[in-house]
Parts: structure tokens; sequence; C-alpha cells
């Protein structure tokens, strides 16, 4: 080929990427994605005598990783770890089932992790027939789990095989600690409101979700006796063999200079509680507009002071919610206290991916978002506790998480006796931010990273409410 006819040739190839690159033409959605939001519905339930097990697993990198979370810190290697990380599993086991709940100190759960987990030996010793895997999205956490150039290149380092592979195999170790450590128990659900210790980051004028809930697991303080059991065997020991506490900020505390490994206040409130011997979970809920601290913070200055303040009047608040609400209830005849445990799972096609505005790679960027996620819900119901958790795979803006838990409130069966509905973002998958058509019109910080639109809210209103249907009406 003449030299002339191949640099033509180069540059129409160019100019062609570019334009494919800078189109604002949406990637396809899969077909009838508008029609049935949710597919693929999957149910299941059970009643009977509750257990419980929960483990912590040290899950620091065996060496240097990359920091996830912030944008062009990435390229650099932690020059040390600041706090341990870990995961934590609770296991539920009631009817002989067993469900699973498990919250990572990781910035998000990438694709495919949550398969992985399965295929592994310890797993599958865990006999779990329905779990959920969350991250408590310390943006301070260990990088290079993600195979997927854009977040490697903007936001959580170069993929590295062998830390995905430890990973997964923290997980799946919490996941048969906890199993193997079943012993009966019952719960106590309480909350509180902790202001001043959030803001919302996008829209000033919204304000923050001080709403701290609490699920504490506490073990049975002896076996039950033939017949009914005595008031004074069903008081709780002090302390509680597990918690789950969802609250909703953003861990950002750490300055991104600092290159240091840790859990921001999630870890830091976890490690906290467990001074009593109990495994404490963070769920993080809709937080996708939200930030830990005070917008008038000079994070040079101010972080670590701001870093304890959050974490103590967070642990503060838990236990003395904690002491508000337990309650001794008597045992139905028989000894046993009985709960039910209802699931529901459904695949959930995607709206069409709105192209990055960025020149030549705008669309390539698109193409890594999902085009369809999982959600699953699960309802724990019994003597102290009504609670339905929801998962999502991304992150919400607060309104949005509002008009979620409505939504999902409205659909449950008998929703009168509900203690709470929470919404666990960044939970077993991640397709980015989701904001109600209010606030994404509104524009401000991480609108960029919705890359569904506008309408991806109402998508998921529509999914969700179907999904609490189906869960609320299952029999035993």
């Amino acid at each position: 080929m003449a030299p002339d006819r191949f640099r033509l040739c180069l540059l129409a190839s160019i100019a062609a990427l570019g334009l494919s690159g800078c189109s604002s033409a949406p990637l396809p959605a899969p077909a009838g994605w508008e029609e049935e939001p949710a597919r693929s519905l999957r149910t299941w339930s059970c009643s009977g005598e509750l257990k419980a097990g929960a483990a912590r697993v040290l899950a620091n990198p065996p060496y240097a990783l990359p920091m996830a979370g912030y944008f062009g810190a990435s390229w650099l290697n932690c020059r040390s770890s600041r706090d341990p990380i870990h995961v934590r599993a609770l296991v539920l086991e009631c009817g002989g089932s067993r469900v699973a709940v498990v919250s990572a100190e990781t910035v998000l759960i990438p694709p495919g992790l949550r398969a992985e987990v399965e295929e592994t030996p310890a797993f599958r010793r865990s006999g779990l027939r329905f779990w959920i895997l969350g991250a408590t999205h310390a943006h301070t956490a260990p990088g290079g789990h993600i195979e997927a150039w854009p977040a490697e290149l903007l936001g959580t380092g170069w993929f590295d095989p062998l830390y995905r592979r430890f990973l997964v195999e923290r997980i799946a170790e919490a996941l048969e600690s906890a199993s193997r450590g079943l012993q009966p128990a019952r719960l106590e659900f309480s909350r509180a409101q902790v202001g001043g210790v959030s803001f919302n980051r996008k829209i000033a004028s919204v304000e923050a979700d001080p709403e701290l809930a609490v699920l504490s697991v506490f073990p049975l303080a002896g076996p039950a006796p033939a017949g009914s059991r005595p008031a004074a065997e069903l008081q709780s020991p002090a302390a509680p063999l597990a918690r789950l506490l969802r609250f909703a900020a953003h861990p950002t505390l750490i300055p991104f200079y600092r290159r240091q490994i840790s859990g921001d206040y999630p870890g830091a409130l976890m490690r906290l509680l467990e001074r009593d011997g109990s495994v404490d979970l963070f769920i993080q809920g809709p937080s996708g507009d939200l930030a830990a601290g005070r917008p008038d913070d000079f994070p040079p200055l101010a972080w670590k002071r701001r870093l304890e303040e959050v974490a103590v009047r967070l642990h503060d608040a838990a236990r003395q919610a904690e002491r508000n609400s337990t309650r001794l209830e008597p045992a139905p005849a028989g000894g046993q206290t009985l709960y039910r445990l209802s699931s529901a799972q459904a695949e959930m096609p995607l709206p069409p991916r709105q192209p990055w505005r960025i020149p030549f790679f705008g669309r390539a960027i698109a193409s890594h978002y999902p085009e369809k996620v999982a959600i699953r819900g699960l309802r724990i119901r019994g003597p102290g506790a009504d609670l339905f958790i929801a998962s999502f795979p991304g992150e919400l803006g607060t309104d949005l998480g509002k008009q979620l838990r409505a939504a999902i409130a409205g659909a449950v069966e008998n929703a009168g006796a509900l203690d709470g509905v929470w919404i666990w973002t960044l939970a077993d998958d991640y397709l980015g931010y989701a904001f109600s058509r209010e606030a994404y019109r509104a524009g401000g910080k991480s609108g960029h990273l919705a890359a569904y639109g506008e309408g991806l809210g109402d998508h998921v209103l529509r999914a969700w409410t179907k999904l609490a249907s189906s869960c609320g009406k299952m029999s035993p």
C-alpha cells in the first residue's frame, strides 16, 4: 500500500473511532426491559427456631496494593496499613435452611466476584441457600480486584488476580466459619438518630439521612427445657453475638494522598463495638449523595478528629439504642422461639446505557456497565424484629432511597408489622449511581457516573415493587 494511501486509511480509522466514541446514541438494552423490570423470579421461605453464627476474618493484603476509590490515587501503591481490614459474616439458620449476609471492607463488589466465592469448597461446605454480599464502600480499602480498564485507570488500580483470589477465599472462609458456630439465638431491632455526622454533597438543600438502625443477634442464655421457657432464661446476655448496622454516608474521611489502607469510619465503628466480643457488620445505606463529616471540614487538618468523632458517636448511639430496646418476650409452648425467613431474588434488565462525555472512549466506558443485574430481598420475622433487607448493586441517592423504602413497605405482606426496610447498597454487583429524576436533573457531584440516565430510578422502583410483593406473600 502506498504511503499516502496508508496515512489516509489510518486517519479515516482514527476519525471513525473518534466519531463512535463521541456518539451520544445510547447502547442497546435487553429486549423487553421496560415491560418486565424483574425477571426469573425465585422465592423461598422457612420457619422454626433460630440459630446464628458469626465470624470475622482478617483480609489485609499480603503485599502492597493501590488504594481503591479515588481518581488518580489508584496509580500508586499504598505506603502502609493504618487499620486492619476484615470480612465479616453472619449466618442464620431456620427450619434447617441457612441464609447469610457478608460485609467486606472494600470499595465495591465487582461483577463475577460473588460467583467465584460460590465455586469455592469452603462456600459449599457452609450449606447456604441464600446470601447477600455487600461492601462498606471504604475508599481507602485495597484496590486491584476489578478487571475492567475504566475502573483500573480511573479509580481502583490495575487488576491483580492474586489479590482477587485472596479476597474470594477470605469471604468463603468467613462464611464457613460462621456456619460452623451456629447456636440458638434471638433478635432485637433498634434505631437512633445521629445528626451532624454527615451531609449532602450533591444538593446542599437536601438533608442527610441521620438514622442508624441496628439488628442485634443475642445468643440464648441456656438450652430450651421441656415446656415453656422461664422468663429468666429468656434474658439475653449483655453482649450480643453479632450486630448488623445500617447507616448512610460515603466513607471518604481519610485523604487519598496519605496512601494508607483503612476501613475509614465503618471500620473504626465496627472495631469499637467489637470490644464486647461481638462480630459487627456494617451495611451501607443510600449514600450516593451523602458524605461523612461536615461540609466545612478541611481534610488535611480535620480528618483524624472527624473520623474518631463519627465512629464514637455512631458507637454510642448504637449501644444506647440497643439498651433501650431489649425486652423480654414469653416463649411459645414447647420452649421454642419461632422465626420466619423469606427471600426472593430476580434478574433486573437495565435501561440503555448513556455514553460518557469523553472523546474517543465514551461509548467504550459505557459498555463496561452491565446490561442486567440481580436484586435480592430478605425478610426476617420473629420476636424482637421484623426487618426487610433489600440489596441494590450500586449507589443510590438519598431521595431515591426514601422512595424505594416506601415502595417496598407498601408492597410486602403485613407491612404494618415492619420495624424497618433497609436498602443495602453496593451489594452483589455494581452498576454505578442511580438518582431520582429530580436529583439527576439537578446535576452536581457524581451525575456523570449515572450511566443509565434519569429513568433508572423509576425502573428500580417498578422492579422492587414486584420483588417485594412476591417475598411478602410466600408461605412457609
